[in-house]
Formats: structure tokens, sequence, C-alpha cells
């Protein structure tokens, strides 16, 4: 998804869930991966987050904190 507070999902086997747009939030499947937008106060970042990895689960929204971290949405 592109949108500023949007959503993005993904299922199946090694599927990218990716929220590029600002307060957005993204989920993804077992073995998935999830990309999510979040500024630090200059410019766009993005955090990334791989389920089984980190205390990232499968079909869980996440959504970036203000540091750049995965949390539930």
């Amino acid at each position: 998804s592109t949108g500023d507070r949007s959503a993005s999902s993904s299922t199946g086997d090694n599927a990218i869930s990716a929220a590029f747009g600002l307060d957005s939030k993204a989920m993804a499947g077992e073995t998935g991966a999830v990309i999510v937008a979040w500024r630090d106060g200059k410019r766009k970042r993005f955090a990334v987050g791989y389920v089984g990895e980190n205390d990232i689960n499968a079909d869980t929204w996440y959504r970036a904190d203000g540091n750049g971290n995965l949390v539930p949405a």
C-alpha cells in the first residue's frame, strides 16, 4: 500500500507485506515479512520484520513506533 494511514496484508509462504505510507500497518503470514514506513524527523525510513524473528508473529498487524521499532497495531 502507498497512502498514509493505509493497511497491507499478505498470505502464503514467503509473502511480503509493505505499507509505504506514514501511520500505516502491515501483516504477513507464516514465513513472511512486513515493511512499514516511519519518519525519524528528517526523512522517511522503513522498519522491516520477519515472521518468526524478534517477536514478529504471523497474522498480527504491526506499525512502526517513533523509533522505527515494529509494534503490534
